[in-house]
């Protein structure tokens, strides 16, 4: 649900922090922004214009496809590597965080009134945030718009930002293993944010183009999720925390390879690697990589959802490429889907500039 992430959104136009009302969310210089049935929120500034999202029809290819479980052995295997990445950082975080509040109340208390104010600092360190396996449990969520000091978190759970998250497939798979955070999907298509924002309770869905600006807060996530879409990396650090992590996945050239010619599917650029790291570089270092290959038993429908949820749905026909599926594949095929999933740090030093008020880090928003 949106007001799960509320708190660690911006207003697109000035850049200030974002408060719900009846059907909409506002900032406090009145600009305002529907909140749609479906549950996910437009933030686009200026007059409302059409995202260059994906059409009706190749959301729908796409939920069928990942619906019938073909890439699920993909989904499992980064939600497990991410969920202990989220659960590592959040554990030395909340570490660090707990040991220098419960110690800078200590040191006040023995310069000023060491009998009462110790034990009054003692108490207060044992209350409110606990950690429990690795996670931070709050009272409960917080309200849009709040901040104060504290580290990536909303009520105490790290956040990932799925950036052109689709329908949020990959996004609920890893809530799922980290029950103690919250995701915030991003894309352009609201065909896709419909079921994004019903994917998990636990993901809030906006609506925005990945390639400009976000409208998150600056250093709010734990980490930031990547698969398949378009990379900005100046936002991805930007909303990045310093110690969070940026997690990419790619197809290799050798992905779909037995079914690329005969269906005309966009092929994948034997320097897309190179072009990568060029992209990313002065921005991210790269920290882990892994290699994935699955085998597929696809029927003639998984196929032609498997090519018309993609790029190659811009350029060709569903009733073409059924026909060269027919032509070539009467019983189904069974290529194979190559991919890369490449863990990237912060660099250390990179400049980082704010957009919109500092990171909620829970609690009361100060007034201003």
């Amino acid at each position: 649900m949106i007001h799960t992430v509320l708190a660690h959104l911006t207003c697109p136009t000035c850049h200030q922090g974002l408060t719900a009302g009846p059907g909409r969310v506002h900032c406090p210089a009145g600009h305002s922004y529907d909140l749609a049935r479906a549950g996910y929120l437009t933030l686009t500034a200026g007059r409302a214009k059409a995202l260059p999202g994906d059409s009706a029809d190749m959301v729908r290819a796409r939920e069928a496809f990942l619906g019938a479980g073909h890439y699920t052995a993909l989904a499992d295997r980064l939600a497990d590597r991410l969920a202990a990445e989220l659960t590592g950082g959040l554990t030395g975080g909340l570490a660090g965080r707990l040991t220098g509040e419960l110690t800078g109340r200590l040191a006040g208390a023995l310069t000023d009134q060491p009998a009462n104010r110790l034990a009054g600092a003692l108490a207060a360190g044992g209350h409110g945030r606990q950690a429990v396996s690795g996670t931070s449990q709050d009272s409960g969520p917080a309200q849009g718009g709040s901040e104060s000091g504290g580290s990536g978190t909303s009520g105490g759970a790290p956040v990932v930002v799925d950036v052109g998250a689709g329908t949020g497939y990959y996004l609920a798979r890893l809530l799922r293993s980290a029950p103690g955070a919250a995701g915030i999907a991003v894309d352009a298509s609201r065909y896709a944010l419909r079921r994004a924002a019903r994917a998990h309770p636990r993901i809030g869905a906006i609506g925005t183009d990945v390639r400009g600006p976000l409208p998150i807060r600056t250093a709010t996530a734990a980490l930031v999720l990547d698969v398949f879409a378009p990379r900005n990396a100046a936002e991805m650090h930007r909303v990045l925390r310093p110690d969070g992590r940026l997690a990419i996945v790619t197809p290799t050239v050798r992905h779909l390879g037995e079914i690329v010619g005969p269906l005309g599917l966009v092929t994948v650029d034997e320097r897309k690697s190179e072009r990568l790291r060029a992209k990313l570089a002065g921005f991210f270092v790269q920290q882990d990589r892994l290699a994935m290959d699955l085998e597929l038993s696809l029927s003639p429908d998984d196929l032609l959802n498997l090519v018309m949820m993609g790029p190659t749905a811009h350029h060709r026909r569903a009733p073409e490429v059924r026909a060269a599926i027919e032509a070539s594949w009467p019983r189904g095929a069974r290529p194979t889907a190559s991919f890369t999933v490449e863990i990237h740090a912060p660099c250390p030093g990179q400049t980082v500039h704010h957009v919109g008020p500092p990171p909620f880090r829970g609690g009361r928003q100060e007034k201003r």
